[in-house]
């Protein structure tokens, strides 16, 4: 349908403080790429995907710090992260006030 789901952070948090975010987080241990993305958008916004439903479009690869000579400076990288965008139909709950 073309259309995009993103949220808004607080500000008081700590990275990116009110910035429009895609919803998303971590994968826990033992647990698949498409269950924690349900789980999360769960968490994040109370909408239901099912994993089975999932599509990957890109993947975005984030390393902290950005250069090469930051790294030499820091010691050590300080963060490496692959983001996976997926797109999945919201599936649908039966209305509470459509009874009322």
């Amino acid at each position: 349908s073309g259309r995009v789901l993103l949220t808004r952070r607080t500000p008081w948090m700590r990275t990116f403080p009110a910035c429009w975010v895609f919803p998303g987080g971590c994968v826990d241990a033992g647990e698949s790429l498409a269950a924690a993305g349900a789980r999360e958008l769960f968490e994040e916004t109370g909408l239901r995907v099912r994993p089975e439903a999932m599509q990957v479009l890109c993947l975005w690869e984030s390393v902290y710090p950005t250069s090469c000579e930051e790294c030499l400076d820091a010691g050590l990288v300080k963060g490496h992260y692959i983001i996976v965008f997926v797109k999945a139909p919201v599936v649908a709950e039966a209305d509470p006030m459509a009874n009322s």
